[in-house]
């Protein structure tokens, strides 16, 4: 049930789908979490960045090409984000927006018992 305590998880797309949404709102309904998870069309990454700090959703899922498009409008990048100039993931803390990449982590922990005797 949305109310006035459900924390809201934006996906942002320049080609949103419905995947995420379908996935994520089964779980949240499933054990009885009070989130609701939406897809949104973004072109403007720096109207994006207003967006956030107006609406302080609870978190920001961000596809291509916004990854590397939002990055300078993030107030703080975790170090593997400035690295790649790539941020998949948003949180607002004390009205700061914090860009994180976690695209690294899961690649990595997905090949990581595979052996390869060439890499391309």
């Amino acid at each position: 049930m949305i109310n006035n305590k459900t924390r809201y998880i934006y996906s942002f797309s320049s080609k949103p789908s419905n995947f995420g949404c379908i996935i994520y709102n089964y779980i949240f309904d499933k054990y009885k979490l009070n989130y609701i998870y939406l897809p949104m069309k973004v072109i403007n990454p720096k109207l994006a960045s207003y967006f956030i700090k107006y609406f302080n959703p609870h978190g920001v899922s961000i596809s291509m090409p916004l990854k590397n498009k939002i990055f300078k409008y993030v107030d703080v990048a975790e170090k593997k984000a400035f690295k790649t100039k790539s941020i998949n993931t948003i949180l607002l803390k004390n009205n700061k927006i914090y860009g994180y990449n976690t695209d690294i982590f899961g690649f990595s922990k997905s090949i990581e018992n595979l052996k390869f005797k060439t890499v391309a």
